[in-house]
């Protein structure tokens, strides 16, 4: 009981004291149609590999009581990766959880019409500062059963061009 009547002191003490909180604004209407938009691609998707045959090349998920859409990418296979978009403040974030380890963070820096522009914002966990890094991301809304990712590298030496995933909704 005495250890109890300590850890909540201290925790008094210590904080849960909010003065670090950082208020962002709110999101603008563009910012919030964009994300309603990414939220309507829970789902299945699936695309084509160079030999023709279809494969489920990603899974969006809405969570966190529809504050985030987490993408899986290449669900299963040893590469798999996730991306979790959610709004922050005036813009929308996409959080790349590489393969490689690192977590290329960007934001919407244009949104609007069909598509949505993400650029570089920052990256955790480089520890070479050789390594790529995925910098960019511009998602093309086709139709309701469409969409085309097109990813872009910050150094371009193992994705000179970027890296399109053409994505069909899996019926």
């Amino acid at each position: 009981m005495r250890r109890l009547v300590l850890v909540l002191a201290s925790l008094t003490s210590t904080g849960c004291a909010t003065s670090n909180l950082r208020v962002v604004e709110a999101s603008r209407p563009a910012d919030r149609a964009t994300f309603e938009r990414l939220c309507k691609l829970a789902g299945t998707w699936q695309s084509q590999d160079p030999s023709g045959a279809w494969y489920d090349a990603a899974i969006f998920r809405v969570s966190s009581n529809g504050s985030v859409v987490v993408e899986t990418m290449f669900p299963g296979a040893q590469h798999e990766m996730t991306n979790v978009y959610h709004l922050d403040g005036a813009s929308v974030v996409l959080t790349h959880y590489c393969a490689v380890g690192n977590q290329p963070r960007m934001r919407a820096a244009a949104t609007g019409g069909d598509s949505v522009a993400f650029e570089f914002d920052s990256v955790t966990n480089v520890t070479d500062p050789q390594t790529d890094v995925m910098s960019s991301m511009d998602l093309r809304f086709v139709d309701d059963d469409h969409v085309v990712q097109s990813w872009g590298s910050l150094k371009k030496t193992t994705h000179p061009e970027p890296v399109v995933f053409e994505l069909q909704r899996k019926r």
